[in-house]
């Protein structure tokens, strides 16, 4: 039976499709803009937060609510943990303008990729399976390491946005080999189905591939959160970061990724 997608579905969402819609179409402006009209650019990101911020309340759900088939969850947690970074990175925006403009950095991409990096945080923080925590995850990490060196002429920002990027690269290679052994161990990449299996499965404990599934899958969140003893990249990544950036990276990325790791340790999040 084919299955198709209605507003129910996607209305709990309409926020992240709301934000995709809005990165291109300041992208498309950008382009057509002067030096002296970036202005603009930035006055339209600002403007694409506050109305994913009114979607996200709007739509907000007062339960958890499973939507796309299983791959997005709402909930309260994920409501007020999307607000948040929506006000951290509106903040963190606001003081970049002087910052940047000081610098000859005032350039439409830095507006469009920290649109993008809040899509990808959203996404992280309503994932309700490994494959869309993933895609949440790379969204986010792709446009962070660009940010992180858009002083191309600085030393410190391209060392800083290359080792974020060696990094980076080396802890998604270990979640996704994590994720592929967690799937091959449980049969599903759901997460609400994954601990219910583990749940009735008697004889999980001693699944070898299951904990080093679970393993990795832990190392590279814990990458992203910069939890120890994976957390040697960050003095190098936020020293040579835009300072706006680095502190959007302090906390509004660490706010997301936390969630995720929420999403997958605690049954009660997966399959409350």
């Amino acid at each position: 039976m084919n299955q198709v997608l209605t507003w129910t579905d996607l209305a709990p969402a309409s926020a992240e499709v709301f934000l995709l819609a809005a990165a291109c179409a300041v992208l498309l402006v950008d382009l057509a803009l002067s030096d002296r009209q970036r202005w603009i650019t930035f006055v339209l990101s600002i403007v694409a937060l506050a109305g994913a911020a009114v979607l996200t309340s709007r739509y907000g759900v007062g339960s958890r609510t499973i939507a796309l088939f299983g791959h997005y969850v709402a909930d309260p947690m994920g409501t007020v943990l999307k607000l948040v970074n929506y006000a951290v990175v509106a903040v963190a925006l606001l003081y970049s303008r002087d910052y940047l403009d000081r610098r000859g950095l005032f350039r439409g991409e830095y507006f469009v990729l920290a649109l993008f990096a809040v899509l990808g945080m959203n996404v992280m923080i309503s994932a309700g399976s490994l494959l869309s925590m993933y895609l949440g995850i790379e969204i986010l990490s792709v446009a962070l390491y660009v940010l992180a060196a858009l002083q191309r002429r600085s030393v410190m920002s391209n060392e800083a946005g290359f080792k974020y990027l060696i990094l980076g690269a080396f802890s998604s290679a270990f979640l996704l080999y994590g994720m592929a052994l967690l799937y091959g161990s449980t049969g599903t990449t759901n997460l609400t189905a994954m601990a219910e299996r583990i749940g009735a499965a008697g004889d999980w404990q001693g699944d070898a591939i299951f904990w080093a599934g679970w393993g990795m899958l832990l190392i590279g969140l814990g990458f992203k959160i910069a939890m120890v003893p994976f957390h040697m990249w960050t003095p190098d990544v936020y020293e040579g970061s835009p300072a706006p950036m680095a502190g959007f990276m302090a906390a509004g990325v660490k706010a997301a990724s936390f969630a995720a790791l929420m999403r997958v340790v605690c049954r009660e999040a997966s399959n409350q």
